[in-house]
């Protein structure tokens, strides 16, 4: 690439700590229980926006708000159960102060790996993520998680704001806390008042494929979408959106 001028260098970091912030909000976003409001506020218009996880992607701007939807509506499943088994803890509360009782899904970013095209118009970033959150599981209830993983997302410039047009969360590891990783997990027992949550479960990607092998004992070593790298223009660079670069 040329060399570049001090406005270009100056534009080039502002535009990575933006795009580092819109991560960051983006991950509390997902902590504070907002995924409603998650597609308006950070994606991308572009029709070819796509979200994809290891077992596939959730392909266009309508599937891709559902998967939000279908993350709060299960969460609000979750609260309304909690408190019809605990009315004396939750009956009194407001639907709004109930909402989310219970649940937790941090899932922090690190180590960004941010490359703005030359023309100002996209980025690419990588990140890694440890996090914790927990699930409730139909058979066995409550279950802690550790989730270790690593998102690769092609941003565009719209209306001078960087936004996401495509994203891959792609998890190495998922466990049980408290457990062994190398051995399969095994909650301590049944909890059958909670079978009623397998009807709020969030539907599977709209185009199934499979994207990434999370570790296992008999896993190689850990096959990543390729860094980011400098570019000129996106016509010049490899995509992680769909038919691009995935593990």
């Amino acid at each position: 690439m040329p060399e570049q001028t001090l406005e270009q260098k100056i534009s080039r970091w502002e535009d990575q700590r933006a795009i580092k912030n819109l991560m960051g909000k983006y991950a509390l976003t997902m902590l504070l229980e907002e995924r409603t409001e998650a597609f308006d506020r950070f994606w991308s218009r572009r029709e070819d926006v796509c979200l994809g996880f290891n077992d596939g992607w959730y392909a266009g701007a309508g599937a891709i708000k559902g998967y939000y939807r279908a993350q709060a509506d299960r969460t609000a499943a979750e609260s309304a159960l909690l408190e019809k088994l605990f009315p004396e803890k939750l009956g009194a509360l407001s639907k709004e102060k109930k909402y989310g009782v219970g649940h937790l899904d941090n899932r922090p970013v690190s180590a960004p790996v941010v490359a703005v095209a030359a023309d100002g118009q996209t980025a690419k970033g990588m990140w890694t993520c440890f996090g914790c959150y927990t699930a409730f599981d139909p058979q066995y209830g409550p279950q802690s998680h550790w989730n270790w993983s690593v998102y690769a997302v092609d941003f565009a410039k719209e209306n001078d704001n960087w936004r996401i047009w495509h994203m891959q969360y792609l998890t190495e590891l998922d466990t049980l806390c408290g457990s062994d990783w190398t051995k399969p997990a095994r909650p301590a027992k049944e909890r059958p008042e909670f079978a009623s949550l397998a009807e709020a479960a969030v539907p599977g990607p709209n185009v199934p494929a499979a994207l990434h092998e999370p570790w296992s004992k008999t896993r190689t070593a850990a096959k990543l979408p390729p860094l980011p790298r400098a570019y000129e223009t996106f016509s010049e660079t490899f995509s992680y959106g769909m038919g691009g670069q995935t593990a």
